[in-house]
């Protein structure tokens, strides 16, 4: 069969002799030259037109998107599926062909990235099929063999085609294992790191995940892009066939409001088989990833960076963190949700025990393939919920180590001064002034020592309070040489801002 040509690497730019050719070799550089400087040539593309045109000759169909992803991996490409489009006609037709291939590779020359693509010319049934194979091409990736030893260091190294930033290299360890190590920049430009893959036989994904940087550099604009995701088998064969999901995919469900419950209860399923709290869904969230997919599918390219997600959720009333995005696109739903399960990235979010709350758009596509397709925008969050006892304790404990660390001993913990600023606190989260005058501030604190005489107050107003925004409380006081503390610390609307977080830091000594 066509697939025994498969290579054994992903990345391989070794040439493929394909069965019954009809001039492959020419087509690919005819379409080169007409595609120009944004297309590159990835030879197990051309196995993957190949294979295509075959099938679309003798069942006129075309894959479905899942199948489309496996024949990709199968061929050994590492860029993104992209479309494929098969041209049938009797030996002879160059005009068509010709003008096939213009066609395509209009496209491609409009498109604002680099493309990889794969030509094959093929006789099937007595005809020549034509078949033009298109990958995004984020990176440049050196070649990477498919199969491994258990327990072997696999290294990975890709040189992105334009600037991006913390780039991140993903690896199932199996279950709910996935680590995640920051990939090493090189002097050429090109981003190193070693997959680690487990001891125990079986089928393991990798992916690396970069932020797409803005023409301002900014990487807080930048859009989370997956830049090459492959399985790597290890101590097992690589299989001949594709997984039975992907051959025999479920029928979406009729009613489409019914797809985003599907989806979070196969997610809450696997999270309940690992001891993880359910997901849940959140009104204010999945108004803005509606509004997302909403936009973006109009959209036939790359989308556009999100500008501001950390405060638009803010602004809803819904501060997040650890918030993880997402944009793909949906046949069956079905696969949809294997898939992601698949992806280390993705199950990364999901599984995280931290994470609370999913957020999921899905809005037909208004562009090619056309509204058999869904543009979906998913968030993974973890929505941000004070619990004021457990929050004092840690913010004190967050303190004593910045305290100890400039010099000084750890806080006694002062009770009078916790009680005072959580009343002050309390008072402003519903609807109360901020302090002010720290004069009016100690006024309030009842039962506080005569001899600590020497009073401080800092307060703070945000949506998370971290360790490093309690440090930068402590930086503050430091030369102070305070031996008492005590925090109030709530969650409400303060000045116009729904979901606010509001602590006050009270310190005294002698």
């Amino acid at each position: 069969s066509l697939l025994a040509q498969a290579p054994s690497m992903y990345g391989s730019a070794a040439p493929i002799a394909l069965p019954e050719d009809q001039g492959s070799a020419a087509a690919q550089a005819t379409f080169a030259s007409l595609a120009g400087s944004k297309a590159v040539h990835e030879p197990s593309l051309d196995l993957v037109a190949a294979v295509v045109g075959k099938t679309f000759a003798q069942e006129e169909e075309l894959p479905a998107d899942a199948l489309l992803q496996w024949l990709y991996w199968k061929c050994g490409a590492t860029s993104v599926p992209g479309p494929v489009n098969v041209l049938v006609a009797p030996e002879g037709s160059e005009g068509y062909f010709q003008e096939h291939m213009q066609r395509l590779a209009a496209i491609v020359a409009s498109v604002d990235s680099t493309i990889s693509f794969g030509v094959s010319r093929t006789n099937v049934m007595g005809y020549v099929a034509q078949t033009i194979a298109l990958g995004f091409r984020p990176a440049d990736v050196a070649p990477i063999p498919k199969s491994h030893a258990p327990g072997a260091s696999v290294p990975v190294r890709i040189k992105p085609r334009k600037p991006y930033a913390n780039l991140m290299l993903y690896v199932d360890q199996g279950g709910p294992n996935v680590t995640a190590t920051p990939m090493r920049q090189e002097p050429d430009g090109s981003f190193s790191g070693e997959a680690a893959l487990p001891s125990v036989p079986g089928r393991y994904f990798t992916e690396v995940v970069g932020v797409d940087l803005p023409a301002d550099g900014d990487v807080e604009k930048g859009w989370r892009v997956s830049m090459v995701w492959v399985p790597l088998h290890v101590g097992v064969a690589e299989p001949a066939a594709p997984d039975d999901f992907i051959r025999r995919p479920q029928k979406n469900h009729p009613d489409k409001a019914r797809w985003p419950v599907q989806i979070i209860n196969a997610y809450n399923d696997a999270r309940g088989a690992l001891g993880r709290a359910p997901l849940s869904f959140e009104a204010e969230a999945t108004e803005l990833a509606q509004a997302r997919s909403e936009e973006l599918s109009g959209l036939s390219t790359t989308p556009p960076p999100e500008l501001g997600l950390y405060g638009k959720f803010a602004d809803a009333g819904l501060p997040v963190r650890n918030l993880f995005g997402y944009v793909d696109q949906i046949e069956y739903v079905s696969e949809y949700i294997t898939l992601r399960l698949l992806r280390p990235a993705a199950r990364f979010a999901i599984f995280d025990p931290s994470m609370t709350t999913l957020a999921l758009g899905i809005s037909p596509k208004k562009v090619p393939p056309g509204p058999a397709f869904h543009t979906s925008v998913e968030y993974v969050f973890a929505k941000i919920k004070v619990d004021p006892p457990k929050e004092r304790a840690r913010i004190l404990s967050e303190l004593d180590a910045a305290e100890i660390a400039a010099g000084g001993n750890a806080f006694t913990v002062s009770e009078p001064l916790s009680a005072g600023a959580q009343a002050i606190v309390d008072e402003v989260c519903r609807g109360g002034p901020t302090p002010k005058d720290a004069q009016k501030v100690f006024a309030r604190v009842n039962g506080l020592d005569p001899a600590l005489r020497r009073r401080g107050a800092v307060p703070w107003l945000g949506y998370d309070l971290t360790k490093e925004e309690v440090v930068k409380v402590h930086e503050k006081v430091k030369t102070e040489r305070y031996t008492h503390a005590g925090v109030g610390i709530c969650q409400g609307t303060v000045e116009g801002h729904k979901g606010a977080i509001m602590a006050l830091v009270l310190f005294a000594g002698p």
